[in-house]
């Protein structure tokens, strides 16, 4: 029987719509708390209300100097402005939907191997609604 999987290397992350190019990998966290409402009445069960949700994207790939992504990224970490996030789409390797929200950039590093190629790698934290976007 044929696997269903669908490849990874499909699904695309751009940033202030600018796709991140010759990314290596990144991964979309979805978190959601709870709130422990558990009381004597719970007959030994722990019992639970949703919480608040959030989201973190980390990411790597090769260091492109022509790459517009990375340049936001850079240019959004040199100047700080106050309250100023980025937007983020994420494209589902099935290519059925999107997520797009904003986010803060967290951590940004390079790396310069000498017997490799120039990498960049960082986070974000969401600081909005992530919407999921069927595509047509």
């Amino acid at each position: 029987m044929a696997s269903s999987a669908v490849s990874g290397k499909l699904m695309t992350l751009s940033v202030e719509g600018a796709l991140l190019a010759e990314s290596r990998s990144f991964s979309i966290g979805l978190n959601e708390g709870t709130i422990d409402v558990t009381n004597r009445d719970s007959d030994w069960w722990g019992e639970y209300l949703r919480g608040r949700r959030d989201w973190t994207i980390d990411f790597e790939g090769l260091y492109i100097s022509s790459d517009l992504a990375k340049h936001y990224l850079l240019y959004y970490y040199s100047t700080r402005l106050p309250s100023t996030s980025l937007t983020v789409i994420i494209t589902l390797a099935d290519g059925t939907a999107t997520l797009t929200g904003e986010a803060l950039l967290t951590s940004l590093s390079f790396d310069g191997p000498f017997e490799d190629a120039a990498a960049v790698s960082g986070s974000l934290q969401g600081t909005s609604t992530l919407t999921a976007n069927p595509v047509s």
